[in-house]
């Protein structure tokens, strides 16, 4: 049996939800299938499916590229993940690392907390950098 991370009983709630998730995901490809291009042993994912096991920072993305989840299912993956590594998911990290002084700007924001509206507009924003910047590299590319 693989070694567990240490969880309360939210996270350990939350590897079960997201092991069905997963599994759910997978639909009928088999283990192999989904553990070969992820490059994890077949093993090791039916214990993330099980909820006996997390995903770790480097098998999280990865499994996200060979399971291809509708947005609704990702946003749900990436929110229980988040719930068992008290982390945000490693493709929201690298956008913080990547992205000089955006932690100096969350840390002006450190110890509140979004209203539903000001998340819904943050996300319009975001969303129009988005566009802005695939513009900017299309450019760049057409040069």
């Amino acid at each position: 049996m693989p070694k567990r991370i240490a969880v309360d009983a939210e996270a350990e709630q939350a590897m079960i939800k997201l092991g069905a998730l997963i599994c759910e995901c997978r639909g009928s490809n088999s283990l192999r299938a989904i553990a070969k291009p992820s490059g994890i042993p077949a093993s090791q994912l039916q214990y993330i499916e099980r909820g006996t096991m997390a995903p770790t920072a480097d098998v999280y993305p990865k499994l996200i590229n060979a399971l291809h989840p509708d947005k609704l299912q990702r946003t749900q993956m990436d929110e229980l993940y988040m719930a068992i590594r008290k982390t945000p998911p490693p493709n929201i990290c690298n956008t913080i690392i990547n992205s000089r002084g955006l932690v100096e700007a969350l840390g002006a924001f450190e110890g509140n907390s979004l209203s539903d509206t000001q998340v819904q507009k943050l996300k319009a924003l975001l969303t129009s950098f988005a566009e802005e910047r695939k513009g900017e590299l299309n450019y760049a590319e057409d040069l």
